[in-house]
């Protein structure tokens, strides 16, 4: 290779927080970084990376965001910008990468494309705007590439909060390890922005919006959640309790059923015309038998056990329904029922219906912070939201549904006796 000469990376135009932040990447092999909307995150992650790319030869870092559009329209530009002042800098507008003189190559992908990201030389990666990426594309395809390299290998996560989902999770984990490099910082901490830009996004912006994008609020409510607003009445009314359970009542289960799937099962019992939620369980690729023997090891005393309407379909290869082999499973345990099929937006208002009626053990909390984010999808294009997004919290969401959708049926059937007086001195 021919000699090339110095090349020096001009890191003076960043902000006071950012070169902190540049420092202290260097060390961790975890990075997650909670960071204020329009506080230039994009372009810290471009400069370290290109910065790791000059230091590191013959490797691939990766830009990753959830869709190819946004990384076009944001991070691409300015990956353009660092490049045209490097001398040897080979910039391919067509495949978004660049790749410099020690071989090393800045690719640029959406989550959206998952078949698309595969490469033995990734070492470093950057995944932006990680809470609306399923953490399974982490887990399955970029973890077992990046390990590859095991001395050297970094991750990186960014996002601005969206409620309690997996990227809670893990920032919460990477603050209690010492070898993780946490960052939190809001529109205060940065410096970035002018009072009076900061007030510009206050007068804009849904007080929910305002406080999770320029404060990094976890706990503010998601505008787009269908049931948030519903949930926090749950504890301003004290209606989460603890030990919830009455051995005296039947139990009834409502199940998300799925064999290639998240199978999800919420517990309740019904007195009069409330609804105790008081147990939850989920599980990933299980078998019918798996899931009978869990029912049976928690001794509840079950009445009926709701399965959702498609379970009623024949099975090509064996020529019985989910519902028969499930029924012949559960006989002398409970009741098997199917839930009729109703239109999603008729499901989610059961469920809104229902939650005024609704108690729930203080032991299941992180599922309503689940149920929380589940979510509308928002079009672009027509600036609405639609239907539902299908991601790790739908399966909760849908069993949920199976609940509301019973629980009319439910509570009808409870009898309700008349009050009445007893004189106990005829009975002496």
């Amino acid at each position: 290779m021919a000699k090339t000469k110095e090349i020096k990376l001009d890191l003076s135009f960043l902000k006071d927080w950012q070169k902190a932040a540049f420092k202290k990447m260097q060390k961790h092999r975890y990075n997650i970084l909670i960071i204020h909307r329009r506080a230039w995150k994009s372009v810290l992650s471009i400069a370290y990376l290109v910065y790791k790319a000059l230091t590191s030869p013959n490797k691939d870092l990766w830009y990753i965001w959830p869709y190819l559009n946004q990384t076009k329209s944001i991070a691409w530009e300015y990956l353009k910008r660092f490049a045209e002042q490097i001398e040897w800098a080979e910039i391919n507008n067509s495949e978004l990468t660049v790749r410099f003189h020690n071989r090393s190559t800045i690719r640029l992908f959406g989550a959206d494309n998952g078949d698309a990201l595969r490469g033995l030389n990734l070492s470093t990666v950057i995944l932006d705007e990680y809470a609306d990426i399923s953490p399974e594309l982490y887990g399955k395809i970029i973890f077992p590439m990046v390990n590859f390299h095991w001395e050297e290998w970094q991750t990186i996560f960014l996002w601005t909060p969206k409620g309690k989902n997996h990227f809670y999770q893990l920032y919460n984990k990477a603050v209690k390890d010492d070898k993780r490099y946490a960052l939190k910082l809001d529109v205060e901490k940065s410096g970035t922005l002018s009072e009076e830009l900061i007030e510009e996004a206050r007068e804009q912006l849904h007080l929910s919006q305002f406080m999770q994008e320029y404060y990094c609020s976890f706990e503010a409510a998601v505008r787009w959640s269908y049931y948030w607003e519903y949930i926090e009445t749950l504890f301003t009314e004290e209606r989460m309790q603890s030990d919830l359970y009455d051995p005296a009542l039947p139990v009834t289960v409502h199940i998300d059923l799925w064999i290639d799937d998240a199978t999800s099962m919420v517990f309740t019992q019904y007195v009069w015309n409330d609804v105790r939620w008081i147990d939850y369980e989920e599980f990933n690729w299980k078998g019918f038998p798996y899931y009978m023997q869990l029912l049976k090891s928690k001794e509840y005393n079950y009445d009926v056990f709701f399965l959702p309407w498609d379970a009623n379909v024949r099975d090509l290869s064996t020529g019985t329904t989910r519902l028969e082999t499930f029924r012949k499973m559960a006989e002398g345990v409970a009741e098997v029922q199917i839930v009729s099929r109703q239109k999603v937006e008729d499901w989610i208002n059961a469920v809104r219906e229902m939650f005024p009626f609704l108690y729930v053990d203080d032991t299941l909390e992180q599922q309503l912070d689940r149920l929380a984010m589940y979510e509308a999808k928002w079009d672009e294009k027509k600036q609405i939201f639609t239907k539902p997004i299908h991601n790790e919290f739908s399966h909760l969401a849908d069993a949920m549904r199976y609940c509301a959708t019973t629980y009319k049926n439910k509570t009808a059937i409870i009898p309700h006796y008349e009050a009445f007086t007893v004189d106990y001195w005829e009975l002496i």
